[in-house]
């Protein structure tokens, strides 16, 4: 991983010093200087090249690296170099950029395609053509998909254990500021992250929108969680706890009497997953399904079933421990329902509601 670090720096240098017609007027010393310094106030911008390419015009004509050419050297040394100064800065919670896939004529005309239909976040498809050496992405459309990826595994230089959030479009975080980050699970990272008294951890977001515990039917809202866990959380590496937060489609999407889904048939499929999580020493913790009357598929059968639900998640002792969503959503005076300024729909949270079921929950639960 140190390689490929080393490789796009020297990428956005190469970008700088060789092909900016402004910049490469400048000594090697200045500009490296210039690199050093932004990469030590901002180190998301270290792998950027066209972010540092605007940023070291700016920063060398003010004439604040004049002078100074303390990392000298050929372009390899000086990467080494600056290398080292980025590796010591680079942020803990930095978004996730820059993941590319080449999609080469007939090779994805047939069979099933990975996706994540619905990510909240702006996804972008380049013009045809390899534009895998370019400095900019020659965008041709946005999509709100993530395509032909599962999962990321990314190096530490240190043990990290993961917290995988499993669950439906709550936990993928529909309704949130779209690219914002604002999921529950984001805001919990970033608690997560805060706390100098926490162990440190990997926050992985296993929810999918339309995820059942115990039916499918739909493509795009993936098989059912029995399906799916053994990819989406004991195939992970180095998962130490999950937290299970999914029920609510199971009653809504089958809410006809003749289709209706029991709180038995959620609670068995509970059952299992905890059994299949122990079996591999992942700690399992049960989060309350949170209100919804006012949703579009609400009825009173349904909502019966959820504090059903709820109330094996919080008294069965099934769990390893439990978080109360409910709780920390629901409308004091109308508790079947979110709280209004929590949602726009009366199912999902918005940025806020979901930044007070991160704040609800004990990170002792994890210690």
């Amino acid at each position: 991983i140190n390689r490929i670090r080393e490789l796009r720096l020297k990428g956005t240098l190469y970008s700088a010093m060789l092909h900016d017609p402004v910049i490469k007027g400048y000594p090697v010393g200045d500009i490296a200087e210039s690199f050093n310094a932004i990469a030590q106030a901002a180190p998301r911008l270290a792998y950027n090249p066209s972010f540092m390419t605007s940023y070291m015009r700016r920063h060398l004509a003010q004439g604040k690296a004049f002078g100074k050419g303390r990392l000298v050297g050929d372009i390899n040394t000086v990467v080494h170099q600056l290398e080292r100064v980025a590796r010591a800065h680079r942020p803990n919670m930095a978004d996730l950029r820059g993941i590319a896939f080449e999609h080469r004529q007939g090779t994805l005309e047939s069979g099933f395609i990975t996706a994540h239909a619905l990510s909240n976040q702006t996804n972008y498809v380049s013009a045809t053509g390899n534009h895998v050496a370019s400095a900019d992405l020659p965008v041709d459309s946005e999509t709100p998909a993530w395509s032909l990826l599962t999962a990321i595994d990314v190096l530490s230089d240190s043990p990290v254990t993961a917290i995988a959030m499993v669950g439906d479009s709550i936990t993928d975080g529909w309704g949130s500021t779209t690219s914002g980050n604002q999921r529950w699970p984001n805001h919990f990272a970033r608690r997560l992250l805060a706390d100098n008294s926490s162990s440190k951890f990997a926050v992985v977001n296993a929810g999918i929108s339309g995820n059942q515990v115990t039916r499918g039917g739909n493509t795009l809202f993936g098989q059912n969680l029995q399906a799916r866990f053994e990819r989406d959380v004991l195939a992970l590496s180095n998962v130490s706890h999950m937290v299970l937060m999914e029920g609510i489609n199971d009653l809504g999407m089958k809410s006809s009497a003749a289709n209706r889904v029991s709180a038995a048939e959620v609670i068995a499929g509970y059952q299992q997953l905890i059994s299949r999580a122990h079996a591999r020493g992942i700690k399992i913790i049960g989060a309350t399904l949170t209100p919804y009357e006012g949703a579009a598929y609400f009825t009173p059968a349904g909502e019966i079933v959820r504090q059903a639900i709820n109330d094996f998640i919080r008294n069965s002792g099934a769990f390893d421990g439990v978080i109360d969503f409910e709780k920390a959503v629901q409308d004091p005076d109308n508790p079947s329902r979110i709280l209004p300024a929590f949602t726009e729909d009366n199912l999902h949270p918005n940025d806020i509601g979901y930044q007070a079921m991160a704040d609800a929950i004990d990170l002792d639960l994890f210690k």
